[in-house]
């Protein structure tokens, strides 16, 4: 085992005694395919309903001073029915994890992992996520060098995700990302939606100038290309550099993806982008006015961000804060509650096209005179508290 894992397993064993549920591992180092210079150690830690999150963060941080560069962040924190939860609520994370887990302590039944009933639109929808996030290292000219890091890795830990293999040593991002689009074209291809909305797509006409472009939205300041279909041979001949550095707007990012992927992130991914509007079409033919995203996937994109903030987001920025600097913890606090007011935001948002009622916390946020601890407790109370309202209204 690695040193990093046992550091870690021994201190949290120690500490928490029967609170520690179990520990797994997953992810590349899991599968064989570990790179010391772009992969992390994923590690996720399932613990007790009443665990007290100050001491997982007394018993890991020595671990994080001594093991950080390798670790390169701190394990998924989730009690039991959170975890189970959350992955009903991201099905290519679950099955993830079920393909790579190596479970590292507690009892053999401790990951309940369903995915029998997994829409396998919702599956791929993330898959296809992933692809148009990593798609921005095409054109590195518009990152600075930790973006460009950031992605090549992301890059290669989704082909990783794909294959379960390395990327083949050599590869340009462009060869590398056409492998993964052959991957997920030939997949997609079997969902009844996707076949609809590629076959629109082959039927609308293409931009002379880019062969197979169809459509051009901007979302969040990155500009997305939408083609028919993306071929290793197409995204390998295109200087997408050169494309970039045409595009108007100054975006902080150009994406590249299909018009049924588009489709599939909109409708099952990022349904409150539909509805909000968020995605802002600027040149061909308007695939997404056509979609009209369920209730159950708004709600279902609700309760994901609660979800991701509960065992993700801020056990990782918490567990890596450095000990008694109460300035650090007023700034997790500050922004952990922006991230808080945002969802109560959309909330009302959601109320008013009459998505969903409005919600309201049994308790408040603690205000700036109650001690910082207590503070960082009532936060991760109150995503449990909104991803359990959004998880309710699925139903």
């Amino acid at each position: 085992m690695h040193p990093a894992i046992d550091a870690t397993t021994r201190a949290l064993e120690r500490t928490l005694d029967d609170q520690l549920e179990a520990i797994f591992l997953y992810g590349s180092l899991a599968q064989g395919l570990y790179r010391p210079d772009e992969s992390d150690i994923n590690l996720l830690v399932e613990v007790a309903a009443d665990t007290n999150v100050h001491l997982v963060r007394d018993a890991f941080l020595p671990v994080w001073a001594a093991h950080q560069d390798t670790l390169k962040r701190a394990p998924l924190l989730a009690t039991t029915p959170a975890l189970n939860r959350h992955l009903r609520l991201n099905p290519a994370f679950a099955r993830h994890l079920s393909r790579t887990d190596r479970q590292i302590f507690g009892a053999p039944d401790a990951l309940d992992i369903d995915l029998t009933a997994v829409d396998p639109h919702e599956f791929f929808s993330t898959i296809a996520d992933e692809a148009l996030t990593v798609s921005a290292v095409l054109a590195p000219s518009l990152l600075d060098e930790t973006a460009q890091a950031d992605l090549t890795a992301k890059l290669h830990r989704l082909y990783r995700h794909m294959t379960q293999e390395n990327p083949p040593e050599g590869e340009t991002p462009a060869q590398i990302y056409g492998r993964i689009q052959k991957r997920l074209s030939a997949a997609m291809a079997t969902l009844p939606q996707t076949q609809r909305w590629d076959a629109a797509a082959r039927k609308k006409a293409t931009s002379p100038l880019l062969p197979g472009l169809q459509s051009i939205y901007t979302s969040g300041g990155h500009t997305i290309l939408v083609f028919d279909h993306l071929s290793s041979q197409r995204l390998s001949r295109v200087n997408w550099d050169v494309l970039a550095q045409r595009l108007p707007g100054n975006p902080t990012s150009l994406q590249v993806t299909t018009v049924a992927q588009a489709s599939l992130i909109a409708a099952y991914e990022r349904p409150l982008d539909i509805l909000f509007k968020r995605f802002q079409h600027n040149w061909g033919v308007n695939f997404l006015t056509v979609l009209e995203p369920s209730h159950h996937q708004l709600m279902r994109h609700s309760a994901r961000t609660p979800s991701r903030l509960l065992i993700d987001d801020l056990p990782h920025t918490y567990l890596t804060a450095p000990p008694d600097d109460d300035e650090v913890l007023h700034k997790i606090i500050h922004d952990f509650q922006n991230k808080l007011l945002n969802i109560r935001l959309e909330n009302e948002l959601l109320n008013r096209f009459q998505k969903a009622p409005q919600f309201t916390p049994p308790e408040p946020v603690p205000d700036r005179e109650i001690p910082p601890q207590q503070r960082i407790a009532a936060l991760f109370q109150h995503f449990e508290w909104w991803t359990q309202f959004y998880t309710d209204e699925m139903a």
